[in-house]
């Protein structure tokens, strides 16, 4: 293995981070500043084989170009996909996430609307600032990836989207700033659930 792309710091993302880059000696980990600055306190990354990359930065990995591309909506400010530009695949990180109650190898397995409905909790649950955001910026993040003529689209949390999927979940994306924050659980749900554990 000679790259290893690092999406963003979250702990799932993370975790087998050491194992891999021992594991692979020669790999270069690719990610960016805002990374390892936010984990140099529980994990020592190797400065010396590593190549920092930015919002929109391209890079050679020998027989194709790949650029570092932050989706539209994001959890972490440390987050950026990785677009393949020959083949127009691009890895969202945890961005385009849905819902699956069964093996999903594609979002044409699911039910649409089950598809859709789950595709808005999730996004407007992981990034509740999308109530605040203008309109006209959060759309041009949005015409940037159509710009990018994606045919796939792989995320962390969910079924890989290609074919006119792809534009439908653009046209979702495009839509999450106008609709309700979601109401998260509070002490009222965690009462019932230590009455029910309590019960058992």
């Amino acid at each position: 293995m000679r790259w290893v792309f690092l999406s963003h710091d979250d702990t799932d993302h993370t975790g087998n981070l050491t194992q891999v880059l021992d594991g692979c000696p020669n790999a270069t980990l690719v990610t960016n500043w805002f990374s390892v600055e936010r984990m140099t306190t529980e994990v020592g990354l190797p400065l010396h084989r590593m190549r920092w990359v930015d919002d929109g930065e391209r890079f050679d990995v020998g027989d194709r170009e790949l650029i570092a591309l932050r989706p539209p909506m994001f959890d972490s400010p440390t987050t950026r996909g990785l677009l393949e530009t020959s083949t127009g695949v691009y890895w969202a990180s945890d961005s385009f996430a849905a819902p699956v109650t069964a093996p999903a190898d594609h979002v044409s397995d699911l039910d649409p609307d089950f598809w859709r409905e789950g595709f808005s909790m999730i996004n407007r649950t992981l990034c509740p600032w999308l109530t605040w955001v203008d309109s006209a910026r959060w759309m041009s993040q949005v015409d940037r990836l159509r710009a990018a003529d994606l045919t796939t689209i792989a995320t962390a949390h969910g079924p890989v989207v290609t074919g006119t999927h792809v534009g439908q979940v653009l046209d979702l994306t495009a839509e999450l700033p106008g609709q309700e924050p979601v109401v998260l659980p509070g002490q009222a749900a965690l009462d019932e659930m230590l009455l029910a554990l309590s019960a058992v």
